[in-house]
């Protein structure tokens, strides 16, 4: 049995807990008595990390390559530079929005995304969901990014116009 413990929890160390569904980890996982013995830190790490997401580091805690999920950084919006040297111009604030995967990022890895339909001049507010979707907030006009098929998406208005402010996502 001690052969079979050690290769429990080999096996358990390669499953990515943090990324299951909140209810079926608490349901099947975590009052799984043959996890809880032998791998009690697993647990504790995925309910920390279903509290406080992207403050617990693991290898857990890092989706796949292989997955849908994949680490991007993603410029969005600002003011752009126009013209050469270090005597510029700038132009208006920018509806763009560019992203990379590369872990290395080049000039030429930076792709072009679609551009906002939102009014970024006065400021936005931006908040990534747990599906990478990203959300914008400007005035009272809310939209939605979809990675995955590279489209914006307008949500309903808010009640009231908010600049300056601040988005957060709750889990």
């Amino acid at each position: 049995t001690r052969k079979r413990k050690e290769e429990m929890r080999e096996l358990m160390e390669l499953v990515r807990f943090p990324f299951m569904d909140k209810i079926y980890f608490m349901d099947n996982v975590e009052n799984d008595k043959a996890i809880q013995k032998c791998c009690p830190e697993i647990i504790t790490e995925t309910l920390k990390y279903q509290l406080f997401p992207g403050e617990v580091q693991s290898p857990r805690t890092r989706p796949r390559r292989a997955s849908i999920l994949r680490e991007a950084v993603v410029v969005i919006g600002g003011i752009e530079k126009e013209g050469p040297g270090d005597l510029f111009k700038l132009r208006a604030s920018s509806n763009s929005i560019t992203m990379t995967d590369s872990t290395e990022p080049s000039p030429s890895s930076w792709v072009s995304m679609s551009s906002i339909n939102l009014n970024t001049k006065v400021g936005f507010a931006m908040a990534v969901l747990g599906t990478s979707e990203i959300i914008l907030s400007s005035g009272k006009q809310v939209v939605q990014f979809q990675p995955e098929l590279n489209t914006w998406t307008n949500l309903a208005p808010k009640s009231v116009e908010q600049y300056h402010h601040k988005l957060a996502v709750l889990h």
